[in-house]
């Protein structure tokens, strides 16, 4: 299952109704939370939380990553994020869990993000993987 189609788009870690509050700082959406996670600087984590699309939100983000933020840290970042997400927003929780165990739920992106996503057939969903293992336990 595709986090593409409108009433999928729940899914995606760029969903920006499912605010989270971390630091007194309400973030949109998991992937600015994601992002802000990776400096101590309030302003950054600030300026993070008013940007609106994904576009931005990346091209910042990208600029956080250091070499101590592994792959190994990006995916427990990302899960523990998206957990909070899932646990807060119940009627999420439940079309999670309406998508039905053992279903495979593909994060297929416009953009080569082939650790969290794929992108013409390649990479490694591990955004795909976290949300059937928060929607599976």
């Amino acid at each position: 299952m595709s986090f593409t189609p409108p009433e999928h788009l729940f899914l995606s870690s760029w969903y920006m109704e499912s605010p989270l509050i971390i630091d007194n700082i309400i973030f949109h959406c998991v992937h600015q939370a994601f992002y802000a996670s990776m400096t101590d600087d309030r302003e950054v984590k600030l300026q993070i939380s008013k940007l609106k699309t994904p576009e931005k939100i990346r091209e910042l983000g990208a600029t956080l990553i250091k070499p101590k933020h592994t792959e190994a840290w990006q995916i427990e970042k990302m899960f523990s994020l998206n957990k909070i997400k899932f646990e807060n927003y119940s009627v999420l929780m439940k079309k999670l869990k309406d998508t039905g165990y053992g279903t495979k739920l593909e994060n297929r992106l416009v953009y080569p993000d082939l650790l969290f996503g794929t992108y013409q057939n390649k990479g490694s969903d591990n955004l795909g993987k976290i949300l059937m293992k928060i929607r599976d336990n």
